[in-house]
């Protein structure tokens, strides 16, 4: 099943699921969220900060009528009392909502309260009449999603997504409850109960997937032998001395110690640890160079769509600064069926010899002209 067939997403809506890094349905129902809120009982607005969500009861008191701002932006405000304080509730973009908001009725409204200029503020709020809240309540995940999708819109998809498909792995069999029924219990969960279930599920895949694969790597290696890297390392001495800053003592060691794995006939496997801004790009880099140099393949991956096309354009930036042999190439799940099948081909024929990816270089079937770096 494609995203785009899910009730309630459009080639628009789409998009903006692409820009958070969700192209497949099982992205969707990997996304976790970023924490829970607890619907079960009122906010303290007298003790809450500014950026706090919180659920509120009260009364409305008036509203105003739809102002027209400048085309494509308009709002309306209305003002309920609650604990004793006025907050201002006001919604953008929402003409539908108007009529939906009645004075002198008690409604139920959730959001993230605004205290500032010491006025009380909630923009957007989720609401319903009290008499009727079926709801606002329970234990409700809060997504990142930056402002580009509404938190009701995307549990709406997300719900619908794993009613009509069915998550299934391998270890669901070993496990006391299947990793889509612990999907549901992290997205949709009754108490906190259920969220630790949920996580404890989920942990459990992605703990045991890494032990396959890294067993599976362990024995492969035991049995191959690979080719030796027969360029001496004195050949990177001219790209490190062409670099407009000297190489820290760390990453002199780090560089010489990874070429040395790599003249090595076995296989490695090496952690470069670093803090953010200390150079481990640039020595991953150095390390690729070695491999082109012995006309071999090197991919380069990335955890996001994001990172993957910075480090794309940063590598792109230092092939043409200092005239490395890399013919650079990125591979995501964002790319078309017809761009991906062109790369694809550029890859199989050698075309390409460092690749920059997500786990598209992974999850889909990529046939390497003669990849020794990772």
């Amino acid at each position: 099943m494609e995203l785009i067939e899910v009730k309630g997403v459009g080639p628009k809506t789409l998009l903006k699921f692409h820009s958070l890094g969700i192209y497949t349905i099982d992205d969707l129902v990997r996304f976790m969220p970023k924490f829970y809120f607890d619907m079960t009982k009122e906010g303290d607005l007298l003790n809450s900060d500014h950026g706090d969500y919180l659920l509120l009861k009260g009364k409305i008191l008036k509203k105003t009528k739809l102002v027209q701002v400048r085309r494509g932006l308009n709002f309306f405000r209305a003002e309920m009392m609650t604990q004793g304080f006025k907050v201002k509730l006001i919604w953008y973009n929402s003409p539908f909502i108007l009529s939906q908001i009645q004075q002198d009725k008690e409604y139920v409204v959730w959001g993230k309260i605004s205290k500032k200029r010491k006025e009380l503020e909630i923009p957007n709020p989720s609401f319903e009449l009290l008499e009727e809240s079926k709801r606002l309540q329970g234990i409700v995940p809060i997504y990142p999603l930056r402002g580009i999708l509404g938190q009701q819109m995307f549990r709406n998809v997300l719900q619908e997504a794993l009613r009509k498909e069915e998550i299934k792995t391998v270890i669901d069999k070993y496990s006391p409850i299947t990793l889509h029924e612990g999907l549901k219990l992290l997205h949709f969960p009754f108490d906190m109960e259920d969220v630790k279930i949920g996580k404890q599920r989920f942990d459990l895949e992605n703990l045991i997937l890494q032990y396959i694969a890294y067993r599976q790597n362990r024995n492969t290696v035991n049995d191959l032998k690979i080719k030796k890297y027969n360029k001496n390392i004195d050949e990177i001495f001219p790209v490190i001395r062409s670099l407009p800053y000297e190489l820290t003592p760390s990453q002199s060691k780090a560089i010489n110690e990874i070429i040395l794995d790599l003249k090595n006939p076995k296989r490695t496997n090496r952690m470069l640890l670093g803090d953010v801004g200390s150079g481990k790009t640039i020595i991953a880099v150095l390390a690729m160079f070695m491999c082109v140099m012995n006309h071999k393949q090197a991919a380069f991956m990335a955890p996001t769509e994001v990172l993957a096309k910075q480090h794309y354009e940063s590598i792109l930036e230092l092939t043409n600064t200092y005239q490395l042999p890399f013919s650079p190439v990125l591979l995501t799940g964002a790319l078309s069926a017809k761009e991906k099948r062109e790369t694809k081909e550029k890859i199989k024929s050698g075309e390409c010899n460092v690749i920059i990816g997500t786990q598209a270089l992974i999850q889909e079937p990529v046939d390497f002209y003669d990849l020794k770096l990772v």
